[in-house]
C-alpha cells in the first residue's frame, strides 16, 4: 500500500500579496512584508471531584482558541494599508503621492469596521518553479492602531497587529491552494478530486 502520509504537501515561500476585503471593496497590497501568527488562548479550569485525598472523578480543562493575533511588518509605509486596517483618511496628489494621512479620532479608533484578509505566499516545486499559491484566510478581522519606529540605522518600521477572530460559523482560518492570484476576488481553490462543491 503506498505510503500517503505526505498528500498535498505544501512548500511555499515569501509573502506574494495581501489582500483585503473591507465594507464590499477589495484592496491589494505588492510589499516586503512578515506576518507572524500569534493565538491568542483561554484556559479553562477542570474540575476535580477528589474524597480523602482519593481522586473518584474529574473534567479535564480545556483550551478555547479566542483570537488569532496577526503582527504584520514592513519598512515601507502603504497608506491604504494603514486606512484599511485602523481606519481615517489619506489624501494624495494629482499625481498619486500620499499628501497627507488622518488618523481616526481617539475615540473612535477602537471602533473600526470588521475585514477579511488573505494571505498569499508562493508555492515552489522541487526544480524552483512557482506552480501555485498558498493563500491564509482570515475572517473578522479587526485592527489596532498601528505603531512604527523610527532610527537613524535603518529605515522607519511600521507594525499592524490584527486580531482575527472566528467567523459566523465558527472557522478562525482556511488554508487555500490555488493556480493564480485573484484580481479582485475571493481565491478560487483546485478543484477536489472527484468533482463537487468546495
Amino acid at each position: 500500500m503506498a505510503n500517503t502520509s505526505n498528500k498535498g504537501m505544501i512548500a511555499s515561500l515569501e509573502i506574494s500579496r495581501i489582500d483585503i476585503k473591507k465594507g464590499g471593496t477589495w484592496h491589494s497590497f505588492d510589499t516586503q512584508t512578515e506576518l507572524e501568527i500569534e493565538p491568542e488562548i483561554e484556559e479553562v479550569d477542570g474540575v476535580n471531584l477528589i474524597v480523602k485525598g482519593r481522586m473518584i472523578a474529574q473534567k479535564l480543562g480545556q483550551n478555547i482558541l479566542k483570537y488569532n493575533e496577526l503582527t504584520i511588518t514592513d519598512k515601507t509605509l502603504q497608506p491604504q494599508l494603514v486606512e484599511a486596517i485602523q481606519g481615517g483618511t489619506c489624501v494624495y496628489t494629482a499625481d498619486g503621492k500620499l499628501s497627507k494621512y488622518t488618523p481616526p479620532l481617539a475615540s473612535d479608533a477602537l471602533k473600526q469596521e470588521a475585514f477579511e484578509m488573505y494571505v498569499y505566499s508562493s508555492i515552489y516545486n522541487a526544480g524552483g518553479t512557482i506552480e501555485g499559491y498558498q493563500c491564509i484566510k482570515f475572517g473578522n478581522c479587526k485592527g489596532d492602531p498601528v505603531t512604527f519606529t523610527l532610527s537613524d540605522e535603518d529605515f522607519t518600521e511600521f507594525e499592524y497587529v490584527i486580531k482575527a477572530s472566528a467567523d459566523t460559523n465558527g472557522i478562525p482560518y482556511e488554508i487555500i491552494r490555488c493556480a493564480t492570484l485573484p484580481d479582485g476576488a475571493e481565491p478560487t481553490p483546485l478543484e477536489p478530486q472527484g468533482g463537487g462543491t468546495q
